[in-house]
């Protein structure tokens, strides 16, 4: 276990020494930060063989991930309460000395809050790529644009559910070229003074504050990764007719996750990634097909041809287990669905695939 945390150690102080190597560059803005320290511990990660075996069976795959998100958690909380605790003593310092106790302690706070902020985003990032390198997902330093989406949407929201997701999707992918990270590089500056501003009160906050956080972004991380391995798994067989139909399934995905009014962060984040697969001339009809009307896209469902419908189906089953639960809007919907397709929705196979989910994560 000492040679784990020697190791982790290592490469984050590597990562944080190239990283601040990067900030010489007068050219480089503040609100760039997140992105510049994402881009060299990817790059830096692509360089190394994977630590971690990906082909583990389903429990021992959930039990290994909530043990990363755990891990993470606890390192973050306690940077967390270091910060708070930093910032508590030139609080008092400031008290007993003065003003000789408050110049000394001011750059100390600033010091340690900054380090807090870096240390805490280095394990998050960290946390996520270990978590996508368990399942067989790989966050590229060339294409890092999954990771700051999953990242900006699980640290805006804070809540796991977004409330405008027409909106939120498409936000994430028209800020494709206007560098993703920019979204949270100043959010995560701010949160971080608020939480460790207070004295004695931000040793217990910022801690409390880190680690329900962590989880937050692991288990979104973790809900994410896990439906593209599931899904690359359960349509090995049918990639054909999955690329034939890929912006149809997208539409479908999109009416599915939003069957009940409102959609998870890992459910922007899958939009996104499969949107981002589509040419330019794709991406503009498939986010022009995110409405609320199911006519259209029923209608297209209804146009499939029939040695295709079984894949389309099963690509909406699959949809349902995301979030797992199937809501009475999200059922009457699958149900209008198989109509359109001349199939039965086996609502059986949905709650095993969730059921299986839930007893892992029960782990």
């Amino acid at each position: 276990m000492d040679a784990i945390h020697l190791d982790t150690e290592m490469r984050e102080n590597g990562t944080l020494r190239a990283f601040f190597a990067l900030l010489d560059d007068k050219d480089i803005r503040l609100g760039t930060w997140f992105s510049r320290l994402a881009g060299v511990y990817l790059e830096r990660r692509a360089r190394r063989p994977p630590a971690r075996v990906v082909d583990e069976d389903a429990p021992q795959r959930e039990q290994h991930a909530h043990d990363i998100i755990r891990r993470a958690g606890w390192r973050s909380s306690v940077a967390g309460a270091a910060a708070g605790g930093v910032s508590t003593g030139a609080a008092v310092a400031a008290t007993e000395l003065g003003v000789l106790g408050a110049l000394a302690g001011v750059p100390a706070t600033a010091l340690a809050i900054g380090g807090e902020m870096l240390y805490r985003a280095l394990v998050h990032i960290e946390m996520c790529c270990d978590l996508g390198e368990l399942y067989g997902i790989q966050f590229r330093a060339d294409n890092p644009s999954d990771l700051w989406r999953l990242y900006a949407l699980a640290f805006e929201s804070g809540r796991g559910v977004v409330q405008r997701p027409q909106f939120e999707v498409k936000r994430m992918m028209e800020s494709e070229t206007k560098e993703p990270s920019d979204i949270i590089s100043n959010e995560i500056l701010v949160e971080s003074v608020l939480r460790n501003i207070v004295p004695v009160l931000g040793i217990g906050t910022s801690a409390w504050r880190n680690w329900q956080l962590t989880r937050h972004v692991g288990e979104t991380v973790h809900r994410y990764v896990r439906f593209r391995r599931n899904r690359r798994e359960a349509f090995a067989a049918h990639e054909s007719a999955w690329r034939a139909h890929l912006e149809l399934i997208i539409e479908s995905f999109w009416h599915v996750f939003t069957a009940d009014g409102r959609i998870s962060d890992e459910e922007v984040a899958i939009l996104a990634n499969y949107v981002e697969r589509l040419p330019a001339d794709g991406r503009a009809r498939i986010l022009g097909r995110f409405v609320d009307d199911e006519t259209g896209w029923l209608e297209r469902l209804a146009s499939l041809p029939d040695d295709d419908r079984d894949v389309v189906m099963h690509a909406l089953e699959h949809a349902a287990t995301v979030d797992m639960h199937v809501l009475p809007p999200e059922r009457k919907l699958l149900e209008r669905a198989a109509r359109q397709l001349g199939r039965e929705l086996d609502m059986p196979r949905v709650r095993r695939m969730i059921d299986a989910l839930s007893s892992t994560e029960a782990r």
